[in-house]
């Protein structure tokens, strides 16, 4: 004697709950013998990355003189700038255009100048380099690091590509970038960063890891210099 149709319909959506819930169980856990898919992500050379933060390290705590040319462009427009950036024993100057960038002691001061004074911002606190670090090394090392660092064929210099699964693009490192550093002085001394609208370069006509009174004297005001130097 066949089962009621209704008995049958029954047992079939019982059968049906039954193989969706084990389907269920086996992609939700992996201890019953199924292994998820192998990642089809990239793994990252750590020593590669751990290349790049010595010498971006190296770059920040390095005493060292330094005249560059930054240009901020895309297809229709391009901006210049001319700059002089001096480290000395922790503490930065940076004149960009005419404004001068005092960093020291963990603040940062914007100045301008005039023919007889200098006039600066009240100071703000900055990041630490054991904090910048920090946030670059998590950038680039670890499963969820965005970015894919690649020594360069040129000595001193490193591509740093984004993985875009991994998340945003950073605005230290843009979509992708080209960062060299100089081997003598550890400074950087050159970069490229390409950004989603706008293209980014930085390029050093003179660098020298000697940083005195005199060679940066009349590039910026004495009252600065003075307080640069006997920090």
């Amino acid at each position: 004697m066949r089962p009621p149709i209704g008995a049958a319909a029954l047992g079939f959506l019982l059968a049906i709950c039954a193989f969706l819930g084990w389907r269920a169980y086996v992609l939700t856990n992996t201890d019953a013998g199924f292994e998820p898919p192998p990642s089809t992500t990239t793994t990252r050379p750590p020593e590669d990355s751990a290349e790049y933060l010595a010498a971006w390290e190296r770059s920040e705590e390095a005493d060292y003189f330094v005249v560059a040319t930054s240009v901020l462009g895309n297809d229709s427009a391009t901006l210049t700038s001319d700059e002089i950036r001096a480290h000395y024993q922790g503490s930065r100057l940076l004149d960009s255009d005419g404004t001068i960038v005092f960093e020291h002691d963990g603040v940062s001061e914007t100045c301008r100048r005039t023919s007889t004074e200098v006039f600066c911002t009240p100071p703000v606190e900055v990041a630490s380099i054991e904090a910048e670090r920090a946030s670059i090394e998590m950038l680039l090392r670890g499963p969820e690091a965005r970015y894919r660092v690649m020594l360069s064929a040129q000595a001193g210099c490193f591509d740093i590509a984004l993985d875009p699964s991994k998340g945003p693009p950073d605005d230290r490192f843009g979509i992708d970038a080209t960062q060299c550093f100089d081997l003598d002085s550890g400074a950087l001394a050159r970069s490229r960063v390409n950004r989603i609208n706008r293209t980014e370069i930085y390029e050093t006509s003179e660098t020298s890891p000697e940083v005195s009174r005199a060679t940066l004297r009349g590039l910026f005001p004495e009252p600065i210099l003075e307080e640069f130097f006997n920090r």
